[in-house]
Protein backbone atom coordinates (compact mmCIF):
# COMPACT_ATOMS: atom_id res chain seq x y z
CA UNK A 1 0.00 0.00 0.00
CA UNK A 2 1.54 3.42 -0.79
CA UNK A 3 2.16 6.29 1.33
CA UNK A 4 -1.10 8.27 0.31
CA UNK A 5 -3.49 4.76 0.84
CA UNK A 6 -2.04 4.47 4.24
CA UNK A 7 -2.64 8.08 5.36
CA UNK A 8 -6.30 7.81 3.79
CA UNK A 9 -7.02 4.40 5.70
CA UNK A 10 -5.56 5.91 8.89
CA UNK A 11 -8.06 9.01 8.29
CA UNK A 12 -10.88 6.66 7.61
CA UNK A 13 -10.44 5.00 10.80
CA UNK A 14 -10.40 8.12 12.55
CA UNK A 15 -13.75 9.12 11.28
CA UNK A 16 -12.85 11.08 8.28
CA UNK A 17 -16.06 10.78 6.92
CA UNK A 18 -14.88 12.31 3.23
CA UNK A 19 -11.73 9.58 3.54
CA UNK A 20 -14.32 6.74 4.29
CA UNK A 21 -16.22 8.08 1.23
CA UNK A 22 -12.99 8.06 -0.73
CA UNK A 23 -12.05 4.40 0.24
CA UNK A 24 -15.49 2.98 -1.04
CA UNK A 25 -15.19 4.39 -4.21
CA UNK A 26 -11.39 3.14 -4.33
CA UNK A 27 -12.71 -0.53 -3.60
CA UNK A 28 -15.12 -0.49 -5.77
CA UNK A 29 -14.03 0.49 -8.61
CA UNK A 30 -10.63 -1.17 -8.00
CA UNK A 31 -8.15 2.22 -7.98
CA UNK A 32 -4.72 0.98 -7.10
CA UNK A 33 -6.66 -1.95 -5.10
CA UNK A 34 -8.21 -5.24 -5.96
CA UNK A 35 -12.10 -4.21 -6.73
CA UNK A 36 -13.54 -5.26 -3.22
CA UNK A 37 -17.16 -3.99 -3.29
CA UNK A 38 -17.75 -6.43 0.73
CA UNK A 39 -14.67 -3.45 1.46
CA UNK A 40 -16.19 -0.96 -0.79
CA UNK A 41 -19.32 -1.29 1.89
CA UNK A 42 -17.97 -1.07 5.05
CA UNK A 43 -16.09 2.06 4.47
CA UNK A 44 -19.73 3.78 2.91
CA UNK A 45 -21.38 2.43 5.41
CA UNK A 46 -19.30 4.42 7.75
CA UNK A 47 -19.50 7.48 5.71
CA UNK A 48 -23.13 7.39 5.34
CA UNK A 49 -23.97 6.72 8.90
CA UNK A 50 -22.13 9.89 9.22
CA UNK A 51 -24.69 11.54 6.75
CA UNK A 52 -22.61 11.49 4.04
CA UNK A 53 -25.54 11.12 1.45
CA UNK A 54 -23.46 10.59 -2.09
CA UNK A 55 -21.95 7.55 0.10
CA UNK A 56 -25.26 6.44 1.00
CA UNK A 57 -25.71 6.65 -2.74
CA UNK A 58 -23.33 4.85 -3.78
CA UNK A 59 -24.12 1.51 -0.87
CA UNK A 60 -27.12 1.51 -3.55
CA UNK A 61 -24.66 -0.06 -5.85
CA UNK A 62 -22.23 -1.77 -3.71
CA UNK A 63 -25.38 -3.54 -1.95
CA UNK A 64 -26.24 -4.95 -5.66
CA UNK A 65 -22.59 -5.80 -6.52
CA UNK A 66 -22.93 -7.95 -3.85
CA UNK A 67 -26.29 -9.56 -4.19
CA UNK A 68 -24.99 -9.99 -8.03
CA UNK A 69 -22.22 -11.95 -6.39
CA UNK A 70 -24.68 -13.93 -4.40
CA UNK A 71 -26.94 -14.38 -7.00
CA UNK A 72 -24.91 -15.59 -9.53
CA UNK A 73 -21.92 -17.76 -7.24
CA UNK A 74 -19.06 -15.90 -8.31
CA UNK A 75 -17.60 -14.63 -5.48
CA UNK A 76 -19.22 -16.49 -3.16
CA UNK A 77 -21.18 -19.57 -3.27
CA UNK A 78 -25.09 -19.00 -4.83
CA UNK A 79 -27.49 -17.66 -2.26
CA UNK A 80 -30.67 -16.75 -3.58
CA UNK A 81 -31.79 -15.22 -0.03
CA UNK A 82 -28.39 -13.37 0.36
CA UNK A 83 -28.79 -12.13 -3.13
CA UNK A 84 -32.20 -10.59 -2.84
CA UNK A 85 -31.57 -9.37 0.74
CA UNK A 86 -28.65 -7.09 -0.36
CA UNK A 87 -31.23 -6.44 -3.97
CA UNK A 88 -33.94 -5.30 -1.43
CA UNK A 89 -31.06 -2.91 0.37
CA UNK A 90 -30.18 -1.21 -3.20
CA UNK A 91 -33.77 -1.09 -4.58
CA UNK A 92 -34.85 0.86 -1.21
CA UNK A 93 -31.80 3.47 -2.10
CA UNK A 94 -33.47 3.45 -5.40
CA UNK A 95 -30.97 1.84 -7.53
CA UNK A 96 -33.14 1.06 -11.17
CA UNK A 97 -31.53 -2.33 -11.42
CA UNK A 98 -32.15 -3.73 -8.29
CA UNK A 99 -35.47 -2.68 -8.35
CA UNK A 100 -35.89 -4.37 -11.90
CA UNK A 101 -34.15 -7.68 -9.89
CA UNK A 102 -36.39 -7.73 -7.31
CA UNK A 103 -39.54 -7.45 -9.81
CA UNK A 104 -38.76 -10.48 -11.79
CA UNK A 105 -37.08 -12.61 -9.06
CA UNK A 106 -40.62 -11.94 -7.08
CA UNK A 107 -42.45 -12.88 -10.33
CA UNK A 108 -40.92 -15.61 -11.67
CA UNK A 109 -40.61 -17.18 -7.70
CA UNK A 110 -36.83 -17.13 -8.02
CA UNK A 111 -35.11 -17.26 -4.55
CA UNK A 112 -38.87 -16.28 -2.88
CA UNK A 113 -42.09 -17.46 -3.43
CA UNK A 114 -43.58 -16.50 -6.40
CA UNK A 115 -45.83 -13.25 -5.68
CA UNK A 116 -46.70 -11.46 -8.99
CA UNK A 117 -48.23 -8.36 -6.90
CA UNK A 118 -44.74 -8.08 -5.06
CA UNK A 119 -43.09 -8.03 -8.27
CA UNK A 120 -45.19 -6.00 -10.07
CA UNK A 121 -44.77 -3.18 -7.59
CA UNK A 122 -41.23 -3.24 -7.87
CA UNK A 123 -41.25 -2.81 -11.64
CA UNK A 124 -43.63 -0.34 -11.13
CA UNK A 125 -40.84 1.71 -9.02
CA UNK A 126 -38.44 0.98 -11.66
CA UNK A 127 -40.81 2.50 -14.44
CA UNK A 128 -41.52 5.71 -11.67
CA UNK A 129 -37.75 6.69 -12.79
CA UNK A 130 -36.98 5.46 -16.58
CA UNK A 131 -40.32 5.43 -18.51
CA UNK A 132 -39.20 3.39 -21.30
CA UNK A 133 -37.69 0.44 -20.76
CA UNK A 134 -39.20 -1.17 -17.74
CA UNK A 135 -42.79 -0.45 -19.28
CA UNK A 136 -41.63 -2.99 -21.88
CA UNK A 137 -40.11 -5.57 -19.49
CA UNK A 138 -42.83 -5.31 -17.21
CA UNK A 139 -45.43 -6.00 -20.14
CA UNK A 140 -43.39 -9.12 -20.96
CA UNK A 141 -43.45 -10.61 -17.69
CA UNK A 142 -47.07 -9.64 -17.15
CA UNK A 143 -47.93 -11.15 -20.75
CA UNK A 144 -45.97 -14.51 -20.41
CA UNK A 145 -47.61 -14.90 -16.89
CA UNK A 146 -51.23 -14.59 -17.95
CA UNK A 147 -51.98 -10.66 -16.94
CA UNK A 148 -51.71 -8.59 -19.95
CA UNK A 149 -54.57 -6.29 -18.92
CA UNK A 150 -53.10 -5.28 -15.32
CA UNK A 151 -50.23 -4.17 -18.09
CA UNK A 152 -53.15 -1.72 -20.06
CA UNK A 153 -54.75 -0.39 -17.33
CA UNK A 154 -50.96 0.46 -15.23
CA UNK A 155 -48.68 1.25 -18.16
CA UNK A 156 -50.54 2.42 -21.26
CA UNK A 157 -50.14 6.24 -20.93
CA UNK A 158 -48.02 6.28 -18.40
CA UNK A 159 -45.88 9.23 -18.63
CA UNK A 160 -42.92 10.20 -16.05
CA UNK A 161 -43.36 12.70 -13.41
Amino acid sequence: MDEAMVQLVAAGEQGDRKAQYKLGLIYYHGQGVERDHYKAAEWLEKAAAQGDFAANDMLGACYYMIGLDYYCGTETEQDYAKALSYFHEAADRGLLEAQYALGFNYALGIGVEKDYQQGFAWLMEAIEQEEDTPAYMVQDICRQYGKPGIVKKRIVGFKKK
